[in-house]
């Protein structure tokens, strides 16, 4: 059996020979190119010195054909070499997340509200996060779907056919990486598709007035072409100036004409200098997309709007890519770089903005929605291939069962995903519908990471993806969690009363019949131990009351066994033991209320000198 890590490790030292060999080849290319360049100059300069006209063309015409021939195989072998060192960064990536080294893995920022139901409480998102556990992708909108899945729960059905097709594409570990190296930037930056709706939302008021527009310009085209032969013809021929008025008219005239559409074509070539990248990376996306077919359904109403007969996506994509590379070449206002003096020249004579134009607004009328539909296809792709990355760098997780009847969650040899594997314990752990268990422990026992475990693990097997247990069966319960609050200066709110109200909106969530998944954390710790204790009881009377299910920890001995004596709830207990004084932890969960707690030990550590009597 061969292991992720030597299999990533394996094709980093494959690719990086490969990298190394193109790179000796793009010099040699180099070479071969600028020696081509300086033996046609000289061979044509030695022909036109002589006069030898046909030899000089021949020469030209040879010389020329392979200094295009060069020019393009040093331009295909860059792109290979470009694609080579994506495949680098993506296996030295793997090998980092099986080191557990997520913190040298870069992440694009998230936005996510602070009174979502779990987010702020189970690490997903920042720098060792369950999100680069995962993340393979490399559009906006496939992050954007992977969060959203790590958000919300799918329901039973399409969890199972997520189950399927990561399942599918296991195996496929080149063609998933073909497709994360297809869709990366040379410059590591993410094209915004912000920029790409922008575009697609311009108006297009020109095709409404496309004959005139054509015919117009035809007119024009040819009236500047015969008053500038006039004019030359006399100038170089004759040594007269005739028709010097006559030809700056038209030009004026041809100049008011561009004027009038020159906003427009700004617009348009404006947003090209930053969808273009966007777009070629949609179209590298969809070839990869495409060379392969898989069995499962749910991937075939991913990429119906990819593959369709009659209507070729990657056509479209690079017809438009085409059309709005050459039209950037007009260059607009305050972006200079790129244009080209020969397009200005030959647009005041052939008005080639207007057939850019109507040919842009022609693509964009046409395929308008079609683009949102492949952008959504090519997100999910890269979203579900993802999952299925983190499924192969983790052969010891397995899917866990979603019960669709019964409210039960069971997990065998649970530990916690962002933990490394060496240094990971696990648990068995079960739960029915409508008990509570209470998890007390000493102070660094596990308690906190136990529930984070519980959790993380449930957000990883209702978004489709493989849990860290050796087995798990879930109900897709909503998670809902309450560990990490915090205090709001700015909105005046205290750390207590925004714990109060996590706990009013996780009522109000019980008492709609959602099927909620509770994980409490040391239950209002920012009050005193009387209020405390009172409260504490009083909340998990009330859960209890309506049914619910989850966990609760704490280090309060007195709650514990307040709620114990009334069989309230189901007692574990993370344990430490002294020895030496050095505090030991097994990180085991065993039954019953904890045996010890080791505060008084931490405080003497920190060099606290503890009064036993006072």
């Amino acid at each position: 059996m061969t292991f992720p890590k030597d299999e990533f490790q394996n094709k980093l030292s494959i690719y990086k020979q490969a990298s190394n060999e193109i790179a000796v080849q793009l010099k040699r290319i180099s070479l071969i190119r600028l020696i081509v360049f300086i033996m046609g100059l000289i061979s044509s300069l030695y022909l036109a010195n002589e006069r030898m006209i046909i030899s000089l063309v021949i020469v030209l015409a040879v010389f020329t054909a392979l200094y295009i021939f060069t020019l393009k195989h040093f331009q295909n072998q860059e792109k290979n070499c470009t694609f080579k060192t994506n495949l680098i960064k993506i296996n030295e990536e793997e090998i980092l997340r099986c080191e557990n080294k997520l913190n040298q893995i870069k992440a694009p920022n998230t936005n996510v509200s602070s009174s979502h139901d779990y987010s702020q409480d189970m690490d997903l998102f920042g720098t060792h996060s369950l999100f680069k556990l995962l993340n393979r992708t490399t559009t906006e909108r496939g992050k954007e779907i992977l969060i959203h899945w790590m958000l919300t729960p799918a329901s039973p059905n399409e969890i199972q056919e997520r189950q399927k097709l990561i399942q599918e594409m296991l195996i496929e570990i080149d063609w998933r990486q073909s497709l994360n190296a297809s869709g990366m930037e040379p410059n590591e930056e993410v094209p915004e598709k912000k920029h790409l709706t922008d575009w697609i939302n311009i108006d297009n008021h020109l095709l409404s007035k496309k004959m005139f527009l054509i015919g117009l310009a035809l007119i024009l085209s040819i009236i500047t072409v015969f008053s500038l032969g006039y004019f030359f013809y006399h100038l170089v021929s004759l040594g007269e100036i005739k028709g010097l008025w006559l030809t700056s008219g038209i030009l004026f005239i041809n100049t008011l004409f561009l004027n009038r559409l020159r906003p427009t074509a700004e617009k348009n070539v404006s947003h090209s200098f930053t969808i273009v990248n966007l777009l070629a990376s949609y179209h590298r996306l969809i070839s990869v997309i495409n060379q392969k077919t898989f069995s499962s359904s749910l991937m075939k109403s991913y990429t119906l709007s990819l593959k369709d007969k009659d209507y070729n996506a990657n056509k479209e994509i690079k017809i438009l890519i085409n059309l709005l590379t050459k039209f950037r070449l007009r260059g607009a206002k305050g972006q200079s770089i790129g244009a080209n003096y020969m397009y200005i020249l030959f647009n005041y004579i052939f008005f080639l903005d207007v057939y850019f134009l109507l040919q842009i607004e022609a693509w964009r009328k046409k395929n308008k929605n079609h683009i949102k539909q492949w952008e959504e296809s090519i997100a999910q792709v890269e979203a579900i291939s993802s999952l299925a990355g983190f499924s192969y760098a983790n052969p010891n997780f397995n899917f866990p069962i979603i019960n669709k009847s019964l409210t039960t969650l069971k997990f065998k040899n649970l530990g916690h995903p962002l933990l490394k594997e060496s240094k990971r314990v696990n648990n068995n752990f079960n739960l029915e519908e409508g008990q509570i268990a209470m998890i007390t422990g000493s102070n660094m026992a596990g308690k906190s990471t136990f529930l984070r475990a519980i959790g993380t693990n449930l957000i990883l097997g209702l978004m489709g993806a493989p849990c860290c247990a050796s087995s798990a069966e879930i109900y897709p319960f909503r998670l809902f969690s309450s560990m990490r609050i915090k205090d709001d200066l700015e909105e005046g709110v205290s750390s207590f009363y925004a714990e109060l109200q996590r706990i009013t909106t996780l009522l109000d969530k019980i008492k709609s019949d959602e099927p909620v998944f509770f994980l409490l954390d040391e239950l209002f710790k920012g009050t005193n131990s009387k209020d405390r204790n009172k409260g504490g009881y009083s909340l998990i009377k009330q859960l209890k009351r309506l049914g619910a299910t989850g966990l609760i920890s704490t280090h309060d001995l007195e709650l514990a066994q307040l709620v114990s004596s009334h069989n309230m709830i189901s007692n574990y207990s993370f344990n430490s033991s002294l020895c030496n004084e050095e505090l030991s932890f097994t990180y085991k969960l065993e039954e019953g209320i904890c045996k010890d707690f080791n505060a008084s030990e931490l405080m003497k550590n920190a060099g606290i000198e503890i009064i036993e009597q006072f």
